[in-house]
């Protein structure tokens, strides 16, 4: 397939997953700790038939999101949910994201927001995100984000219910094709 090294040049549209867990959704799926899962599914259980103890995740790569073992542009799309709030370099993360990212493509993220309830419950969360922040990382990348939301929640006190606040983000960025630059370039 050519993925780690700059053998096979051929356009074809691939998925990236960072942070795969045992949901994979990539053609090619990676994580750091595969023994570690449930944290993004949830599921506290690690039993002896997990998919990612059993090899069964397709083209599965145990690697950082900061050191990322691919070549470069290569992804049509790159999916990464609930993954860079524990890295502790987050710049470099998303600098790995958008470099595998090839020209046109598509970044699709969900992080915790800065101001979830929630957030310093997760002990092995190291950072914490706005849109702002967002949207300065991915500009000075090259990329624009396409779409972006929030899902908010009521305060958890009955007297203050009303006011909602942001739990996650959910983005889309697209890397800016500049001039010379093709869909597919390898550069």
């Amino acid at each position: 397939m050519g993925l780690l090294s700059k053998g096979n040049q051929e356009a074809i549209s691939m998925k990236l997953d960072i942070g795969c867990g045992h949901n994979p959704q990539g053609d090619v799926n990676i994580d750091p700790f595969p023994s570690a899962s449930s944290h993004r599914s949830g599921d506290q259980r690690l039993v002896d038939d997990h998919p990612l103890l059993t090899k069964e995740i397709p083209c599965f790569i145990m690697a950082f999101g900061e050191a990322l073992p691919l070549r470069k542009r290569i992804f049509d799309e790159v999916y990464t949910s609930h993954t860079i709030e524990h890295s502790h370099n987050p710049q470099e993360f998303l600098r790995e994201v958008c470099r595998v990212t090839n020209g046109g493509g598509t970044v699709t993220l969900s992080c915790p927001h800065r101001f979830a309830p929630y957030r310093k419950m997760r002990k092995l969360h190291v950072n914490y995100f706005d849109l702002k922040w967002f949207r300065t990382a991915f500009r000075t990348l090259g990329f624009k984000i396409i779409r972006h939301r929030r899902t908010l929640r009521g305060f958890p006190h009955p007297c203050i219910s009303l006011i909602q606040l942001p739990i996650d983000i959910y983005l889309e960025a697209k890397r800016l094709i500049g001039e010379g630059e093709t869909k597919h370039d390898n550069k």
